[in-house]
């Protein structure tokens, strides 16, 4: 059976370290990185950025984004700083991989659609990471609003008091 390949672009996101941890102790699953620039802070697993946090997690590296995707991924996480996921995410479905990207998808509009665009012209598929969507908090809301039982909205506020495990 041939491994599953998964590539993580740039671990700016706080969440990179997870989904590193997480698809490497997946059966079947080969894992690479690149964060190309990426400056350690500290000594600390947090603070670790680039090969640094590559090596303490025992994951392959490569040290450009064209090497990682040379590397013929079948899915790609894009876990960068906001502002590139745009360039990200373009790279990665030239290359032929599925994207799952950290959100906000965009920072502005044009980048959302040219987001869209890519991924409709390569034929992948692409995935925002926001689980919030699928608790049952947001199931019983969003049965509640179908019922019709909140009325009419105009407007919606709440905030996400979640912590980073």
């Amino acid at each position: 059976m041939t491994a599953l390949k998964i590539a993580v672009m740039s671990f700016a996101h706080t969440h990179a370290i997870g989904y590193l941890t997480a698809l490497t102790a997946m059966p079947g699953v080969e894992v690479r990185g690149a964060d190309p620039g990426g400056v350690s802070t500290g000594e600390t697993v947090i603070e670790l950025r680039g090969r640094d946090l590559a090596d303490e997690l025992g994951v392959d590296y490569a040290e450009t984004y064209d090497e990682l995707l040379a590397w013929g991924p079948d899915a790609v996480v894009v876990t960068s700083e906001n502002a590139r996921h745009r360039e990200l995410v373009e790279a990665a479905a030239a290359a032929g991989a599925h994207v799952l990207c950290e959100k906000p998808l965009a920072t502005t509009l044009e980048d959302g659609l040219a987001i869209r665009d890519a991924v409709e012209a390569a034929g992948v598929m692409l995935m925002v990471a926001f689980p919030v969507r699928f608790t049952s908090a947001f199931d019983k809301l969003r049965a509640a609003h179908d019922s019709g039982a909140l009325g009419q909205l105009f407007s919606v506020r709440g905030a996400n008091n979640g912590m980073l495990p």
